[in-house]
């Protein structure tokens, strides 16, 4: 379910719009396609039939990278607009420790079914952010954004988007920065996912540290 792999100042990364590990999503629920300067997506069905599949035509994904403006957009937030959960998943084994803990042994399947090969693997290795958000207004143009600091980058904030046009009802959105990005630059320090309106942030959520 996985991928199209991009190169943006050797940074490889992945997108998948549907990877809520064991989420339940509502009859409405719609997944559209990602953008990064670049952006994709993924259905559903396509994710339930495979999590990660490494073929290049199937995503697209765009990463800004970032000056004040790009990212520290005004906030005007919208009670209609929910981002109901965040999900966040390091895949990598020589960090997170399964324990015997059988629902972790699960999520390093999950994420890496489909990889055989050590180039494979290596692509899917890093961490996850799976978005369940909705819009229970009229439909509109929405944008879900993941910001984002890395070990290795200090403050420097990139971005990846998801584009949503006329959107309406219950989404899940999948971020992955995976591959060469994660390998060079380190672990997500601090994040925010956010849903975009006309310019504007009208739902929220961040880590403590933000």
């Amino acid at each position: 379910m996985q991928l199209k792999r991009l190169h943006a100042t050797g940074v490889g990364l992945l997108i998948l719009p549907v990877l809520l590990v064991a989420q339940d999503v509502p009859e409405s629920t719609e997944v559209v396609t990602p953008e990064v300067e670049t952006i994709q997506e993924l259905s559903v069905a396509e994710e339930a039939a495979s999590v990660l599949e490494d073929n290049p035509d199937r995503k697209t994904m765009e990463l800004s990278g970032t000056k004040q403006g790009d990212w520290d957009l005004p906030v005007q937030i919208d009670q209609s607009v929910k981002i109901k959960k965040v999900y966040d998943f390091l895949n990598d084994q020589s960090i997170t420790k399964t324990g015997k803990d059988r629902s972790l042994e699960y999520e390093f399947k999950f994420f890496n079914h489909g990889a055989i090969t050590k180039a494979q693997l290596y692509n899917r290795k890093g961490q996850y952010y799976v978005v369940t958000w909705a819009n229970d207004a009229a439909p509109a143009n929405y944008t879900l954004r993941l910001d984002y600091r890395q070990g290795l980058t200090r403050d420097k904030v990139n971005t990846i988007k998801i584009p949503y046009p006329a959107a309406k009802g219950t989404f899940k959105g999948t971020f992955s920065i995976t591959g060469d990005n994660y390998s060079m630059y380190g672990q997500i320090l601090s994040w925010r996912v956010s849903v975009v309106r006309d310019g504007m942030i009208v739902a929220q959520e961040k880590s403590f540290v933000w």
